[in-house]
């Protein structure tokens, strides 16, 4: 008796194998993985136990893959030692691969993005505590723990000192004290972030003054107001609001009004300045008015 042994089928010229990688970027610990789809010239999947041989030019990566269905699945581990771009390379038969070379980048697992921020970025004009945060990212923007970072201030001081290591989500956690604007930087071998707290002013109210002629007043005669004596030590002046005390109101640093009365009377006016910073200042006196004989 006899047997047959059924040979794989060999691709011919018109065959297409398409190769793709999933991620094609990775870091030296992680797996891609290869699709493989093989196609006759008509379109048609290349037949199951079609070989592939596939080869690397760095890591690890199975000799062959068999086809069912057109399709074939495998991993690809890279080397930790290794970084650098990795050629995937495929044949069968006399088919066209696509592409030629399949290219897969190994990351170094190094920092190449150091990120700083602080919160809050502005403290009250006393000073205070605002917490700072340090990030470090590789190629991937993935974190990466166990890297030193220094830190500094140019004001006030930081918690736990100036050199820190970066936790297992690539973190560091310092708090600034300070007493005035600083600067705080984080440095990773060439690589420098900085940021900046600011220290809040402490704006001065202004002042708000008036004077009004003439100083006895009768019904029916008009009175000069003039608020030219307030004044904002550390900014300006930017409204001027009147109350004349009978329900009536007036706006600018001069103004007029006519008081009447039928009887002796007197009216509590009110002038309220606002500075630049939008604090205010109040000055109120009292005004007689005299009725008409």
């Amino acid at each position: 008796m006899s047997s047959c042994q059924k040979l794989p089928y060999i691709p011919d010229e018109n065959a297409i194998i398409y190769l793709e990688a999933s991620p094609a970027v990775i870091n030296g610990e992680e797996c891609s993985l290869i699709s493989i789809r093989g196609e006759k010239g008509n379109g048609y999947p290349l037949p199951d136990g079609t070989i592939v041989y596939l080869s690397a030019s760095w890591g690890k990566l199975p000799a062959q893959v068999i086809l069912q269905e057109g399709r074939a699945l495998v991993k690809y581990q890279a080397d930790q030692e290794y970084s650098g771009d990795v050629e995937i390379k495929a044949h069968s038969g006399q088919s066209t691969v696509i592409p030629e070379s399949l290219v897969i980048t190994v990351a170094d697992h190094e920092v190449v993005s150091l990120m700083i921020w602080a919160d809050p970025a502005e403290l009250p004009f006393h000073g205070g505590q605002s917490m700072i945060d340090v990030l470090a990212h590789d190629a991937l923007q993935k974190p990466v723990a166990n890297k030193i970072v220094i830190l500094s201030t140019s004001q006030g001081t930081l918690s736990e000192g100036g050199v820190r290591t970066t936790d297992d989500v690539g973190k560091i956690r310092t708090y600034l004290y300070t007493e005035k604007t600083a600067i705080v930087t984080a440095i990773y071998k060439n690589l420098v972030s900085i940021v900046s707290i600011r220290i809040a002013s402490q704006n001065v109210k202004p002042l708000a003054d008036f004077s009004h002629s003439p100083i006895e007043l009768q019904s029916g005669e008009t009175v000069y107001f003039n608020a030219a004596a307030s004044y904002d030590s550390d900014g300006y002046i930017v409204s001027y609001r009147w109350d004349f005390g009978d329900g009536t109101s007036g706006a600018g640093e001069s103004v007029s009004h006519v008081y009447t009365v039928s009887q002796n009377k007197s009216f509590m006016v009110v002038l309220k300045v606002i500075d630049d910073d939008g604090d205010e200042g109040v000055k109120s006196d009292k005004i007689e008015v005299k009725a008409m004989l």
